[in-house]
């Protein structure tokens, strides 16, 4: 399965996993900045039905849970979409969660690469940014899997040769693996500069 990044400028402030005082448990999406992208635009990051547009959306959560006339109520992920998708007989479910605004409707097919809506910070959230869960067999956060190996060959094509060979490297040596975290400020394309770097360094000696 490969999936598109569903913003245009990919800048991940928030991994699938990562620890972080606002959740108890795992954080079970990938977050990614909006503010990259001048028009906010979230993209469909693979081919699916609409099966799920919501529109509704709650205090922000430095509120300290008190509602308001802007925010109202309604779910922590604000304005959201969900979109299921069927690969090689396995059902799988999209969360776009923290929409501005929202193009599409119940019903809709749509391809990868087709704008569903812009990013914004409706719901639970202290920026604007757009939380992505890709969730497997049933549409329930406790069937979130990471969705952050399945963007490597999206992003890997965006990246020259020896970027690629540098990335394979470090998988063949063990370095790191497609279920690794990463510091946030750390994306796999500035990961396999390092290793080309390494590599270089290591043929040298």
């Amino acid at each position: 399965m490969e999936l598109l990044w569903p913003t245009r400028n990919p800048y991940v402030t928030q991994h699938y996993g990562a620890k972080s005082p606002r959740y108890a448990t795992y954080h079970k999406g990938v977050d990614l900045r909006v503010i990259n992208d001048p028009k906010r635009d979230i993209i469909c990051a693979l081919e699916g039905e609409v099966i799920l547009v919501s529109d509704t959306t709650r205090n922000s959560w430095y509120t300290n849970g008190q509602t308001n006339e802007y925010y109202g109520k309604g779910s922590p992920f604000g304005q959201h979409v969900k979109v299921k998708c069927t690969i090689e007989e396995e059902t799988y479910f999209m969360l776009y969660a923290h929409l501005e605004e929202i193009k599409v409707k119940e019903g809709d097919v749509i391809k990868a690469g087709e704008i569903i809506g812009k990013g914004g910070e409706t719901g639970n959230s202290s920026g604007a940014h757009l939380h992505f869960e890709l969730r497997q067999e049933e549409d329930t956060s406790q069937k979130a899997i990471n969705p952050f190996p399945y963007f490597v060959s999206a992003f890997k094509s965006a990246i020259p040769e020896w970027g690629k060979n540098a990335w394979a490297w470090g998988m063949e040596n063990g370095i790191f693996t497609d279920e690794s975290y990463f510091d946030d400020t750390l994306t796999k394309g500035e990961m396999a500069v390092l290793m080309h770097r390494l590599y270089t360094l290591m043929k040298s000696q």
